[in-house]
C-alpha cells in the first residue's frame, strides 16, 4: 500500500496546479482583446499564441544550463528569477 499524504501536501499541490491554470485562463481570454486594441491584422494571432511555447521550448534549457552552472553569490536561481521577474 503506498504511503498516503496529508491533506496540506494534496492541498498545496491542487493550489499550484489550480494558479497555473488560473494564469492560462487569464491569458486565453486577455491576448485577443489586447491584440485588437493594439490592431494586430486577424491573420497573426495564431503566430502571437506560438510564440510563447515555441520561445519556451528553446530558451528554457538554455537558461537552465546557464543557471547549473551560475556561480553567483546570491545562489543559481535567484539571478535569473529576479531577472526574469521584471
Amino acid at each position: 500500500q503506498p504511503p498516503s499524504k496529508s491533506i496540506w501536501i494534496i492541498l498545496r499541490l491542487v493550489f499550484f496546479f489550480f494558479a497555473i491554470e488560473f494564469m492560462y485562463a487569464v491569458e486565453t481570454a486577455l491576448t485577443v482583446p489586447i491584440l485588437t486594441s493594439l490592431r494586430v491584422p486577424e491573420s497573426f494571432y495564431s503566430m502571437a499564441w506560438l510564440i510563447s511555447p515555441i520561445l519556451g521550448f528553446f530558451l528554457q534549457p538554455i537558461i537552465g544550463m546557464w543557471s547549473d552552472t551560475c556561480k553567483c553569490k546570491w545562489g543559481r536561481r535567484r539571478p535569473f528569477i529576479l531577472a526574469f521577474a521584471i
